[in-house]
């Protein structure tokens, strides 16, 4: 392939790359998107906007609208049971009259006639005297033969005289809040409003006949109009919690010059507030926890964390409040909403993909923290709300999809540098199959080998704070020396696995020095690489250490795969052996760990001590395994044969069950170097065994049962 090729299909790659990221962009974006309308997600993002209301905190009443509860004051002053004479009713209309209320509004379903027929026309006539008086009709479950709602009116006389009907139903969220206010609901007689709209809709009449227009998004009530949250309501901007709309007793607003209270104190009450009444749309309603007509609203729960329910008639007031001072929730449109989610989710992306894995992820926790703060301020600031579920679910999912995006492709590349290191062989070996064609037949011969497994330790972890092409020169320069080592020691590399290689020594041609040239291979591999430490730190990268296992034994050689696939490579137990050993270095933090076998092949030639008899997994007899030890200086000699000469002492006491004798010798030993990993070891096998010695025959053979 030349230059010019090899760039091009660079460059194809690398937007292939984008445009896959990009596509997992526009995935995220459509799946929350419409996840957003699901009930779960549509219930989490009105918990969020009770937290921006909570944080924003309570605000001063615009002041169009006053309750007047029926509460344990009233109950306890008129000293009688609920539901109270409609003459009381008269009177507190009358006197609202008198003090100028704009419209009456009642949170109530006189949907039977009182004891008193008097009192029903009593409060009729009081209704048609004020003129802009609206009752409460409600909706009925059916249950029977026939399913369905109706509505329950007030009495005759009562409706008649009225000058609107609402409904006083409540709309619940799946989570038992109420934050959304229901515009109107069908009946077989039209269209019957809520009791707040009828409100609004007599509070402009004083000048004429105004009518409730349905506009699509909107819906007009004279000056006014409601953004609609959905087909049916509206939502709510609660000014603060319970008692947030100024409320007075229904007795006290009945208590004047000519009525006394039954069992109250008389003090002519209504006298002092009628001055609050004025022009003001009035709402009675019930505030006594007993008769049950309280809502949860976003302010359920206080700074202090007490939990406190909202009367109904508050509801009402703050639903009424929220569209005479036009303090609606600014949203997007639904095309609006699209892009408010794309835009913060193609920020994340850029993150993830100009950057390594760990910055990636703190900058995408700072793009969704950033967000979710945008959206506090753009609310508490401006009424404005943004989607903070379906916003910030898809910056995360577009995070961790292109995430987990990159590491397939990362994996996929490690697999192409692994193929192409594979094909590092030495050339004796092209030439044996190319004499020797029967040897690529499947199948193969059964050979004594030295096999190698080396491993980096930690690299793993390591290798995730990389970019793809980091991660490629750095397994391409340390992969590059190490082969090099093997080849030139006349061994051949059977495979990579990521970081690990294994290669053995003796094949495919017979070398009877095959057992000494892996271990001298093994220890130039630790020195280069030592080397490569060196050189890495003063570059500012950090270093690389790596674990050998190596072991001598009988193995199949040959071609091994299917008639399409096959590759050329060893098994059997010495091969297993082999890897055992390589990964039993961790325990006894050495490098370089052989076999009894390759140590008797090695004799003197190389300086080894003996570590431990272990029984790997798998395997049921022991082994005795080996340190190769790198060459020291003259100047260290001394103190490497004292501490060869202890640890040898102190395991052969370790073997005669004396752990305080063998504990000296070890520590002896750590004087010498305290980071000798075998003394430390065994130092603290013979500190537990002293203290919990080991049962049954002892016979001083360690389990690697995890390795």
């Amino acid at each position: 392939m030349s230059p010019r090729q090899l760039a091009a299909k660079t460059k194809m790659q690398y937007r292939y790359l984008h445009w896959s990221h990009l596509g997992i962009a526009l995935l995220a974006v459509v799946l929350f998107f419409l996840a957003s309308h699901s009930a779960l997600l549509r219930n989490a993002e009105f918990n969020t906007l009770d937290a921006r209301l909570k944080l924003r905190g309570p605000l001063p009443t615009p002041g169009h609208t006053v309750i007047v509860g029926i509460d344990q004051q009233s109950y306890d002053d008129l000293g009688q049971v609920f539901p109270w004479p409609r003459r009381y009713y008269a009177k507190l209309l009358t006197n609202l009259t008198r003090a100028g209320a704009r419209v009456v509004v009642f949170d109530l379903i006189f949907d039977a006639p009182g004891a008193d027929p008097e009192g029903d026309r009593a409060f009729a006539e009081a209704i048609t005297a004020h003129g802009r008086v609206v009752l409460g009709v409600k909706q009925e479950t059916l249950q029977g033969e026939i399913l369905g709602k109706r509505l329950s009116y007030p009495v005759s006389p009562l409706r008649e005289a009225a000058a609107g009907l609402g409904l006083v139903d409540r709309l619940e969220d799946g989570d038992g809040f109420t934050r959304r206010y229901r515009l109107a609901v069908p009946t077989d007689d039209g269209i019957t409003y809520s009791l707040g709209l009828e409100a609004l809709r007599l509070y402009h009449a004083a000048s004429g006949e105004i009518d409730i227009v349905d506009e699509g998004r909107t819906v007009r009530i004279g000056p006014d109009r409601i953004p609609r949250l959905d087909a049916t309501s509206f939502a709510i901007d609660y000014l603060g919690g319970p008692g947030t709309i100024s409320t007075y007793s229904f007795s006290s607003v009945i208590d004047d010059a000519t009525f006394q209270l039954p069992a109250g104190m008389d003090i002519d009450a209504f006298e002092f507030q009628k001055g609050q009444f004025a022009d003001k749309i009035v709402i009675v309603g019930a505030t006594m926890p007993e008769l049950q007509d309280f809502i949860r609203s976003p302010f359920f729960e206080s700074a202090s964390g007490q939990l406190r329910l909202t009367p109904g008639a508050e509801m009402h007031a703050s639903a009424i409040e929220t569209v005479l001072a036009n303090n609606h929730y600014r949203r997007p449109s639904p095309w609006q909403r699209l892009p408010l989610i794309l835009l913060p989710v193609l920020l994340v992306l850029i993150a993830t993909i100009r950057f390594k894995p760990l910055v990636s992820l703190s900058l995408a926790v700072v793009l969704v923290a950033g967000f979710i703060a945008l959206a506090f301020w753009l609310f508490i600031a401006n009424r404005f709300v943004l989607e903070i579920v379906a916003t910030a679910g898809a910056m995360i999912f577009c995070h961790g999809g292109s995430t987990t995006y990159f590491f397939v492709k990362e994996r996929q590349e490690r697999r192409r540098i692994r193929g192409m290191f594979a094909m590092y062989v030495p050339d004796k070996v092209i030439k044996v199959l190319y004499e020797n064609p029967q040897l690529m037949n499947l199948g193969g011969e059964e050979r004594e080998l030295t096999i190698l497994f080396s491993d980096l330790a930690g690299f793993t972890p390591f290798s995730e704070g990389l970019s793809p092409t980091e991660l490629v020169t750095l397994l391409n320069e340390y992969l590059s020396e190490m082969t090099d080592i093997v080849l030139a020691h006349d061994g051949i590399i059977d495979k990579y696995e990521g970081d690990l290689i294994m290669a053995e020594f003796g094949a495919p041609l017979h070398d009877p020095d095959h057992a000494l040239k892996a271990c001298q291979a093994a220890l130039q591999m630790q020195e280069r690489l030592a080397e490569l430490r060196t050189l890495w730190r003063e570059q500012g990268r950090e270093p690389l250490f790596a674990r050998i296992g190596v072991n001598t034994g009988s193995v199949v050689l040959g071609n091994m795969g299917s008639r399409t696939v096959h590759d050329y490579t060893v098994l059997g137990d010495a091969v297993n052996l082999a890897s055992r050993l390589e990964g039993a270095n961790k325990i006894y933090r050495t490098s370089i760990m052989i076999s009894e076998s390759t140590q008797a092949q090695t004799g003197d030639s190389l300086p080894a001590r003996e570590l431990d008899r272990i029984r790997v997994k798998g395997k049921a007899r022991p082994v005795t395994v080996f340190e190769l030890r790198p060459a020291v200086t003259s100047d260290e000699r001394n103190a490497e044969d004292t501490l060869l000469a202890e640890y040898d002492a102190g395991l052969k006491e370790y073997r005669a069950g004396r752990w305080q004798e063998a504990e000296a010798r070890f520590r002896a030993a750590l004087a010498c170097n305290p980071e000798d990993g075998p003394s430390r070891e065994f130092l603290a096998r013979v500190q537990r065994f002293a203290a919990t010695p080991p049962d049954g025959d002892w016979n001083a053979v360690f389990n690697l049962r995890g390795e």
